[in-house]
Parts: structure tokens; sequence; C-alpha cells
């Protein structure tokens, strides 16, 4: 249902797989941005991306193409003590295939939002002014 949320961000990739992608927050992740109360983020809050791969026109618009995956992350800091509180999902392709095999897929999401620890380990965090910080991603 997170296509009923609100759109809290937008960002690109051009370095990485070349992708558009559109960032939903549930009312609770909503109103901590909305309210900028994301140190920390409130427990149940969670936030959704979907990635589209990138359609590039001869005019230079950009266009979302094909759909690549949907990744998720939940704040619940009882499930999830070894990751700050965060948990992470990523399903792919049309099929929404699960990715990642084991718990390890949790432990290796976190790593790399790391890079975001002063964001509350969320990349792209939209400000209330309507600015958004883009935390560089590996």
């Amino acid at each position: 249902d997170y296509g009923n949320w609100q759109v809290i961000s937008t960002t690109n990739r051009f370095d990485n797989n070349r992708s558009i992608r559109i960032i939903y927050g549930n009312a609770i992740a909503a109103n901590a941005v909305k309210n900028n109360r994301i140190k920390p983020w409130p427990e149940g809050s969670i936030i959704v991306k979907v990635v589209w791969d990138i359609i590039e026109e001869k005019n230079g618009d950009i266009l979302p193409g094909r759909f690549n995956n949907v990744q998720m992350m939940i704040k619940d800091s009882r499930r999830y003590r070894q990751s700050e509180g965060w948990g992470f999902a990523k399903f792919t392709g049309a099929g929404l295939v699960p990715y990642g095999k084991n718990a390890s897929f949790n432990a290796a999401c976190f790593n790399c939002h790391k890079a975001a620890s002063e964001y509350g380990y969320v990349f792209n965090i939209p400000l209330p002014d309507g600015q958004t910080v883009a935390v560089n991603q590996l």
C-alpha cells in the first residue's frame, strides 16, 4: 500500500545502474520529515524506495523505464538492535523476488547506510524547506 503514502523525496543514480527513484514514507516517517524529527527516526517509520531504470530521450528528458526493484527500511529498535533499529528488505524485478538469502543481508545494507549515520542512516533526506540532503552512496 506504499503507493498511497506521502512521497518524501526523489533521486536518481547515474553512477550506479542509471536509475530514477521515488521515496515514500508511511504516516510516521512523513510526519518526522515534515517536523524535522529524524534524529532519531521514530519507531514505526517505514521508508520505501521504488527504483526504475532510466530512459534518456534524445532531447535530454529522463523518464522512468523498466521497473528495477523496491527497497524498504523499517524502524523497529527491538527487532533490529544490531543495525541501529533499522530492518532492510529489497525485492527485484517484476516478480518482486526477495534479494538476499539470509540474515547477513540486513548487515550488508546497514554497513552501507552507516555513511548516512548523521541523518539517521537514511539516504536522500528531504529538509523542511523542501531541499534534499543527498548523502553520497556507495
